[in-house]
């Protein structure tokens, strides 16, 4: 029978990790034989702690950015997406995983989508209809392609901001303007 130990020296400024493995060869009341193999990880556990750091800060970059992000794979359906694009488009989070991002009405969105799995990066910005949320808004999107450890895309990146507010004073500024040069 084996068992695994995984322990840590704590020599302050030298944190060295181990694993010890041990293997129990015979065991009995009186007695027990067994061999031990001690392996140095300290780098691979030091990497393994900077990951998953990186991993949290994504995570609340992810919830808390002001913007809408939303990831799709090759066939056009959302995996994920953070709830500042849910309440762009006027929905629920768990209405919009799993659905295609393909079958969107708006044939340009479609279509940037699109060319992110083609590889390529594409941005949009103009007026959308959601039809999951019943909701109008301008947007302002990006889509990048997403890949794979080889190198291949395997899906893509979208992120949207809402600019309605920021349209709207664009053409309330326009119109007072063009009143301005009439009078």
């Amino acid at each position: 029978k084996k068992q695994f130990v995984e322990y840590a020296s704590r020599i302050p400024g030298d944190e060295r990790f181990f694993l010890a493995e041990v293997n129990y060869l015979m065991e009995n009341v009186k007695s027990s034989h067994f061999t031990v193999g001690v392996s140095d990880y300290t780098y691979q556990k030091q990497a393994e702690i900077k990951l998953q750091q990186e991993k949290e800060i994504y995570e609340r970059i992810f919830r808390h950015v002001p913007i809408g992000i939303l990831q799709f794979d090759n066939q056009g359906t959302l995996v994920n997406c953070n709830e500042q694009f849910a309440q762009i488009i006027g929905t629920k989070k768990e209405r919009l995983i799993g659905y295609n991002a393909f079958t969107i009405a708006d044939p340009e969105f479609r279509a940037a989508a699109e060319r992110a799995i083609g590889g390529e990066a594409k941005k949009k910005k103009k007026a959308y209809h959601s039809i999951l949320g019943n909701k109008k808004t301008y947007l302002r999107a990006v889509y990048e392609p997403q890949y794979n450890e080889k190198g291949q895309v395997n899906g893509g990146i979208g992120i949207v901001e809402d600019i309605t507010v920021r349209k709207k004073m664009e053409r309330k500024i326009e119109l007072e303007k063009e009143q301005f040069k009439t009078t």
